[in-house]
């Protein structure tokens, strides 16, 4: 589904400027891909609704939100952030949910995997390993099945109605 725009402004929204999203991917060390920078700039990325995103029967295929950015430590959990710190903060309050240690055992270092969309236990991921580039978004569902690293493709067009 494509709208004229990739996703739409909701009221108490105020867009990123250019500005904070270079203040962020420099504080990252990583360049945000086109399409991500987009909604930033439109929505502050804010938890973009699923009518104006690619959402299939299989919860691998598509996101229902994607996150903003904030350097506001209350709002962090709706921003997108390293992998490392949801994980840990999920395990500090649900005990079902693996550790770092345990995720890293399973899929090596996630140091350079940033969470840009999530619901519940299951996350969208962006791949920055040994790149300053996203080069693969990727799934993960911390406490469903394995609780591998999945590879859905080199670009956001493999979960985004872009």
């Amino acid at each position: 589904m494509k709208t004229e725009t990739i996703c739409e402004l909701e009221e108490e929204s105020v867009p990123n400027s250019e500005a904070e999203v270079e203040t962020f991917e420099n504080q990252n060390d990583l360049v945000l891909p086109d399409v991500l920078r987009q909604i930033l700039l439109e929505t502050n990325g804010g938890y973009v609704r699923e009518k104006n995103l690619r959402f299939d029967e299989d919860d691998k295929v598509g996101v229902e939100e994607v996150f903003g950015i904030s350097t506001d430590e209350v709002d962090w959990a709706s921003s997108i952030v390293p992998l490392g710190r949801w994980v840990k903060y999920k395990n500090e309050i649900y005990q079902n949910y693996p550790t770092v240690e345990a995720i890293e055992q399973l899929n090596g270092s996630i140091a350079r995997y940033f969470v840009f969309s999530g619901l519940g236990s299951k996350f969208h991921l962006l791949d920055y390993t040994d790149s300053k580039v996203c080069k693969r978004v990727c799934y993960l569902d911390l406490v469903g099945g394995e609780q591998m690293i999945t590879m859905l493709g080199t670009d956001l067009s493999c979960v985004l109605a872009v």
